[in-house]
């Protein structure tokens, strides 16, 4: 397995590749393109202030609360010149405050993903392709526009990152947990990643105590928020069986997750470690990911192809050449350019 070991302790360096201004355009373009160049038919009726808060309010959404203040700040600090030049889909009250949020986080999450593959050392046409592949993976289910999901990646892209970060950095991972359940309960699964790890690899103490304590901290964060809240304790906002199983549009949505599974697992194989190196790791985070998937498909609208997108990030992340040792020193030599 390719391995980035400690350059103190075998004098070897990796290459360095710092995230390129190109992706970082390349992820404005995108998310511009899916933002403001289309409108959402499933969205656009939350994008006026009195149903957005009908909407994030209430429910299980209620408890996603990180995004929803941002937004409504924004909202309250700038108005919606973007609505005014857009047209009447963009009209809401919230439009520009999501995209503000939401692209934000989005070129975060973007720059995040790419200081995991310069950790892993992964540069050139490789690098160019899983950013590529994120990029898209993430704007071409963006067709649902919510005030949390982009902000959750960013806070699970924040998670590993700092988990897998030299002491005493690796400490912030149970916070970026925390802001993660804040946003949205799906940052748990960047957690369930880390403690995949330490229980498919032989892992040291210190990155044990980070992996449990930062799941520790998302589990402790979940149910905290609900007892706080008070109300009926959510897990989901429940999609009638029934509407799933006779609606065309949402059998569509199915064959989309399934083609996407498969896609996505053919399309990186190429570009992350052996499949026999990784294949412990993803065996525990989908045995540990199943309640996740199981309750998904039961109360999920299944046209929402979005709710595979964590995981098969956090799928991608934990098959990254030098998942299983800290970063060694980088060798200002190789970097991509």
């Amino acid at each position: 397995m390719t391995s980035s070991a400690p350059a103190e302790a075998g004098g070897t360096t990796r290459p360095c590749s710092r995230p390129l201004v190109g992706e970082l355009a390349l992820a404005l373009f995108a998310y511009a393109a899916t933002s403001v160049g289309y409108a959402s038919w499933w969205s656009e009726v939350t994008f006026s202030q009195p149903r957005f808060d009908e909407q994030y309010h209430s429910g299980i959404y209620r408890y996603r609360l990180l995004g929803t203040e941002l937004v409504e700040a924004v909202t309250d600090l700038v108005g919606n010149p973007l609505g005014a030049r857009l047209g009447s889909a963009q009209s809401g009250e919230v439009f520009t405050g999501l995209v503000v949020v939401n692209g934000i986080a989005f070129v975060g999450f973007v720059a995040l993903a790419g200081a995991l593959l310069s950790r892993a050392g992964i540069t050139g046409p490789r690098r160019t392709v899983l950013q590529l592949l994120t990029i898209l993976l993430v704007t071409l289910t963006a067709y649902v526009v919510t005030p949390y999901d982009d902000l959750s990646l960013l806070w699970m892209g924040a998670v590993v990152l700092a988990a897998w970060s030299r002491p005493p950095w690796d400490a912030l991972a149970p916070g970026f947990m925390v802001l993660g359940v804040l946003t949205r309960e799906t940052a748990l699964l960047a957690g369930v990643a880390l403690v995949a790890v330490v229980l498919a690899d032989d892992r040291s103490r210190r990155e044990q105590q980070v992996a449990w304590s930062t799941l520790g901290a998302g589990a402790v964060a979940y149910v905290g928020l609900r007892i706080a809240l008070g109300g009926p304790f959510q897990v989901r906002q429940a999609v009638s069986l029934d509407e799933n199983l006779t609606t065309p549009v949402r059998w569509i949505g199915l064959a989309m997750a399934a083609v996407l599974l498969v896609a996505w697992s053919a399309l990186t194989a190429e570009v992350v470690e052996p499949a026999e190196s990784s294949a412990p790791r993803r065996r525990w985070f989908y045995l540990l990911s199943l309640p996740y998937l199981l309750l998904s498909a039961a109360t999920a609208g299944w046209f929402e192809v979005r709710v595979l997108v964590p995981l098969l990030l956090a799928d991608l992340w934990i098959r990254l050449p030098g998942t299983s040792s800290r970063p060694a020193a980088c060798d200002q030599g190789a970097a991509s350019t």
